[in-house]
């Protein structure tokens, strides 16, 4: 009896269901974000251009946020980091740009089981096209549940309309963006508003490249009014802009470039789309 018990015990050690849970009582459990293209280095080995694409590891689904903009890129990436392209479930694209998209080239020949979010200013005719080549393409113009822990705040309308992805942690949310053509600050604001959850990271990219130094310390004052904890701006950031986050936040910045991993845990309950405001 006595063997049993600690049999049964290990079990559930080993299985998670002793570690700390989340708000629907489920196990908090861990993830794995690695940046797979960027413009910045994080990895010596990987080849970085200009684009961006992030992978998540450990959801209820393995999702791909953005393809970069080179598919002989993407893929030298991802064999040098031993990840198959048949393990991705989903593939999240951030906006309609060559340096977000041109990935999805190699990615649909290598696994055709691909569910793939588009935000809804896709043309119809790429749209169409994907439909032939992945199990399932849809058009994303409100908030959207990817998978239990994460989703999309939903395309939001400018002159080139753009989605971000939000992961739901212990901790607050973690946004990840890929160009911020809409504004970081607007986008942080409308992840913040549907989660009604503090923003412990943002990363990505924000677009601050052409920007002056008075209006970018006018965004890094709006970013810290939000109460964002963490912060990791990377690819079309602009290096003045991202010297400057990095001063703004201290041992809370933190460096990208491709082959950064990022651990943390995930609340991976489902709610249904109407319970996030």
């Amino acid at each position: 009896m006595k063997n049993y018990t600690l049999f049964l015990i290990m079990g559930l050690m080993m299985s998670g269901l002793t570690g700390n849970s989340n708000a629907a009582g489920g196990p908090n459990d861990m993830a794995t974000l690695t940046i797979m293209y960027d413009n910045y280095k994080h990895d010596e080995s990987l080849q970085a251009e200009w684009g961006f694409s992030c992978l998540i590891e450990g959801a209820e689904q393995t999702v791909l946020f953005d393809t970069g903009g080179d598919a002989e890129v993407l893929e030298a990436n991802f064999k040098k980091l031993n990840i198959d392209p048949n393990s991705i479930d989903t593939v999240v694209i951030s906006h309609m740009h060559w340096d977000h998209i041109n990935g999805l080239e190699w990615l649909v020949k290598a696994n055709r089981h691909l569910k793939i979010f588009l935000p809804d200013s896709a043309p119809a005719e790429k749209a169409k096209e994907l439909e032939g080549k992945a199990e399932a393409v849809t058009l994303v113009s409100q908030m959207k549940c990817i998978c239990g822990g994460v989703f999309s705040t939903g395309t939001l309308q400018h002159q080139i309309p753009e989605q971000a992805l939000c992961l739901e942690t212990p901790e607050g949310i973690v946004v990840i963006t890929g160009c911020s053509h809409p504004g970081i600050v607007r986008i942080l604001k409308k992840a913040k508003e549907l989660s009604d959850e503090e923003i412990y990271l943002a990363f990505g990219g924000f677009h601050l490249g052409g920007q002056s130094r008075e209006q970018i310390e006018s965004i890094i004052k709006d970013i810290k009014e939000l109460g964002v904890k963490k912060i990791g701006p990377t690819h079309c950031t602009g290096d003045t802009a991202i010297a400057m986050f990095k001063e703004a936040w201290g041992q809370n910045y933190v460096s990208m470039g491709v082959g950064k991993k990022l651990h943390m845990h995930l609340k991976k309950h489902i709610r249904a789309e109407q319970e996030i405001k």
